[in-house]
């Protein structure tokens, strides 16, 4: 019986969260204005989708991936984007609201440490954690599409970072409000002096990004996405795929460091930190 619950458990969460994030997705490409309208239509024939269609990862499936109407193919992003949803739905349970024993390792754990009932404090801590990474999930689609992060979203970033002072107590509210510039006033000041050198909506989301996670962890996070940004400029530059002057979205590698500084980010601090504390001892 327990085993049942468990399995009906995470059927439930990745089709609840999935649908949810396919709402979402869908909210956030009509703010950008790439798709129109009030219902769910299929792009090519204009046909509004019954509720049959919208079940979330089924009806791809048993659609075949194409439109009933006029046969027209779905764009797979909505399948993925449907899928990373319910996968975002159960990491953020499962990994953030249930197991105590991985509470040394996880950044906000100790706050969500969830083993029997969910408290109302706690669901909203889960909600926001939630949004989060939906959030970077969008960020990182429309910046690998237009290289261009939308003001709506870095806006949404600020408001989440807000709601997290009041939400995720673990962090003291003089780390959020230095994380809020710790970050995104050093990329400011090398923008300033190198034009182009990072875009305003990289500036914007770590701003919000390092209000939500505070000082340190959004360091951690900038420097996960310099290494996995640089380390991908010298693959471009070795397929010669790009120039040195060439650009590419660095959104999205910011959004890899800020959730893996979500999820490990004090693990690895900690770690940055013994290891520094070896090499000096070493090197006296």
């Amino acid at each position: 019986m327990e085993a049942f619950l468990s399995i009906f458990t995470i059927i439930w969460l990745f089709f609840i969260g999935a649908g949810f994030f396919s709402i979402l997705y869908a909210l956030c490409l009509r703010l950008e204005g790439r798709i129109s309208g009030k219902d769910y239509v299929c792009e090519n024939c204009g046909m509004v989708l019954p509720v049959k269609d919208l079940i979330p990862v089924f009806s791809y499936l048993f659609l075949k991936g194409r439109c009933r109407s006029c046969g027209e193919k779905i764009p797979a992003g909505e399948l993925v984007a449907e899928i990373a949803g319910g996968l975002i739905t159960e990491a953020v349970f499962f990994r953030f609201g249930r197991h105590a024993s991985i509470k040394g390792a996880i950044a906000f754990s100790g706050v969500l440490d969830i083993t029997a009932t969910i408290s109302p404090w706690k669901a909203c801590s889960l909600l926001l954690i939630y949004l989060v990474f939906c959030l970077l999930f969008m960020v990182t689609v429309i910046d690998h599409d237009t290289m261009m992060i939308p003001d709506k979203l870095s806006i949404a970033m600020l408001i989440l970072g807000a709601a997290s002072v009041f939400c995720l107590p673990v962090i003291s509210i003089p780390e959020h409000l230095i994380g809020l510039v710790a970050v995104s006033l050093p990329l400011l000041l090398i923008t300033l002096a190198i034009p182009g050198a990072f875009g305003g909506g990289d500036i914007k989301l770590m701003a919000g990004a390092g209000l939500f996670l505070g000082w340190k962890l959004v360091l951690v996070a900038l420097f996960l996405g310099i290494l996995t940004g640089g380390c991908y400029a010298i693959w471009l530059l070795a397929r010669k795929k790009t120039g040195r002057k060439g650009h590419f979205a660095f959104g999205p590698f910011l959004c890899f460091g800020i959730a893996l500084s979500m999820i490990a980010g004090d693990a690895i601090l900690s770690g940055y930190l013994q290891m520094a504390g070896r090499l000096y001892r070493m090197g006296r």
